[in-house]
């Protein structure tokens, strides 16, 4: 919907420190124009040494409803007030992309991203290329 789950108050159901967070939500029936009653659920997870893990899950409670969780987090690990993330080094072991039309709608098609802005499977600063992105 126009609103989105990104701008709601979510609740920790679990925390356990060096180890995971779960939030939760509850989307009454008819929220954002969508049929039913729905309780969402984000697990954050560290996994192993610098890796991180993210599940998703729904489950509607009175009637069928669309759904299509996404993750769109943004990190600075510098911390709060630190400036921008351009200098912060990211892999990242994925080879495709889903490209998206004018109105931001994926085409369905996979894209390879070597050679492309963004090839992230060498470590390499986020700001390198990031002249070279499409608006």
């Amino acid at each position: 919907g126009p609103k989105g789950y990104g701008d709601v108050i979510w609740s920790v159901l679990t925390y356990k420190p060096d180890s995971h967070i779960t939030f939760t939500y509850e989307s009454f029936d008819g929220e954002e124009g969508f049929p039913g009653a729905l309780s969402v659920a984000v697990t954050y997870m560290l996994i192993e040494t610098n890796k991180l893990g993210v599940k998703f899950e729904a489950k509607a409670h009175n009637k069928a409803t669309p759904v299509n969780l996404a993750q769109h987090a943004y990190w600075n690990l510098g911390g709060h007030n630190s400036g921008d993330i351009l200098s912060h080094e990211l892999q990242i072991f994925g080879s495709r992309i889903t490209p998206v039309d004018d109105e931001l709608i994926p085409t369905g098609e996979l894209t390879p991203v070597k050679g492309t802005p963004f090839d992230f499977l060498e470590l390499h600063k986020i700001g390198d290329r990031i002249n070279e992105l499409p608006k």
